[in-house]
């Protein structure tokens, strides 16, 4: 009944959740627990301290900190709300700019974060699990050894 009146008044999605937490805490005597994905996800990457490298830390802060960039105010939205296609175009504005294997470890940080919010049971699935990560390129440039004159420092500069 309660959500029969809240879509008459034209439901929003605040009154949504609240309609759907209260008929949860009404037969649970649980609070419904909801974060957002900003919060989530920095949480995440700041409970890896002491576990992992500083450099490790440092990328998973790092690609965090980029994830929310690219949701934009969507990262202060529920966790929940991050889909494939977020986590897809996440992946393939990287790949715009950095190397498959690159891409590939960034999509691999977010999958963690949302693979633990699903054990946390705080999102039904993981989207992130759906993002195929990308082939490495056949085009590969081919690298070279430094030359000596590249290795010696100049002199008067």
């Amino acid at each position: 009944m309660q959500f029969e009146d809240a879509a008459r008044d034209q439901l929003t999605e605040s009154q949504a959740r609240r309609v759907i937490a209260d008929i949860y805490r009404a037969h649970t005597r649980r609070l419904l627990e909801s974060q957002s994905a900003q919060t989530f996800l920095e949480k995440w990457a700041a409970l890896r301290k002491g576990t992992v490298a500083a450099s490790t830390l440092a990328e998973y802060e790092s690609t965090v900190g980029e994830f929310v960039s690219f949701l934009g105010e969507r990262a202060k939205a529920d966790l929940a709300f991050v889909t494939t296609t977020d986590l897809a175009g996440f992946r393939d504005t990287n790949a715009a700019r950095l190397s498959p294997s690159s891409v590939n470890k960034k999509l691999k940080i977010i999958r963690g974060a949302f693979q633990q919010a699903w054990r946390d049971g705080l999102i039904e699935q993981n989207p992130a699990a759906k993002v195929k990560t990308l082939r490495a390129s056949r085009d590969k440039e081919e690298r070279r050894a430094f030359t000596l004159n590249e290795l010696t420092p100049s002199r008067g500069g």
